[in-house]
């Protein structure tokens, strides 16, 4: 009985050690900083945010190598920049779901990149409102830090205010890519709570605390 509630304590507090508080989410909205600002100066530690394209790489010589295609930093983008919707280039786009500024995005996909990866639990953006954009519902990308699809979420810019929601663990996020026609807003993202290796090791050592007992028994 003794070796037991060992085993138990143990496995308690290894779980104990090892399980992260609940992340709260971030959100990023933007508002913090003057219109006209890198929307990277509104951005927290860890977070930024830059255009993207979809390229393949080449070897020495400057060909390109088949099957390298994937999303990635743009080699000529330009600061990604924080607008007010409502007023810069006519206003056609309406108010910012937050107010006053949104992530402009109108004329180039953007990466939101995590410096170190993360395990996301839930991820949710807001889209300008207005109903211009790509006609056909586009899709945000979650990658991996090779540019590996992870998963995909519409992002249907034809309705305003579209609120493009992920709920479930997904992890090794490294970027995911915001597609190019519309204003983003109200990025909020939160972190998988409990990693993956203290379920495995609570798993383990259970396991090893009932071999234990059936042998005492036997």
């Amino acid at each position: 009985m003794f070796s037991q509630l060992k085993i138990a304590a143990l496995c308690l507090g290894l779980v104990a050690a090892m399980v992260q508080p609940v992340s709260a989410a971030t959100t990023i909205d933007f508002d913090s900083v003057a219109a006209g600002s890198t929307a990277n100066s509104a951005a927290p530690a860890g977070i930024s945010f830059v255009e993207a394209e979809f390229s393949t790489e080449t070897d020495e010589f400057g060909d390109e190598i088949p099957g390298s295609e994937k999303w990635r930093v743009a080699a000529d983008g330009t600061d990604v920049l924080a607008r007010n919707p409502d007023t810069f280039d006519g206003g056609f786009y309406g108010p910012a779901p937050s107010g006053p500024n949104a992530l402009d995005a109108r004329w180039a996909p953007v990466l939101v990149q995590f410096a170190d990866g993360i395990d996301l639990a839930g991820f949710s953006v807001t889209l300008d409102n207005s109903g211009f954009g790509n006609l056909v519902p586009a899709d945000l990308l979650f990658l991996d830090a090779t540019g590996l699809i992870l998963a995909t979420l519409v992002a249907d810019q034809t309705v305003p205010g579209y609120v493009a929601s992920w709920s479930g663990a997904l992890y090794g996020v490294s970027s995911i890519l915001l597609p190019s026609g519309a204003y983003y807003d109200n990025i909020s993202y939160s972190a998988v709570p409990i990693p993956p290796a203290a379920v495995l090791m609570f798993s383990a050592l259970s396991a090893l605390g009932f071999s234990a007992r059936r042998k005492r028994v036997s």
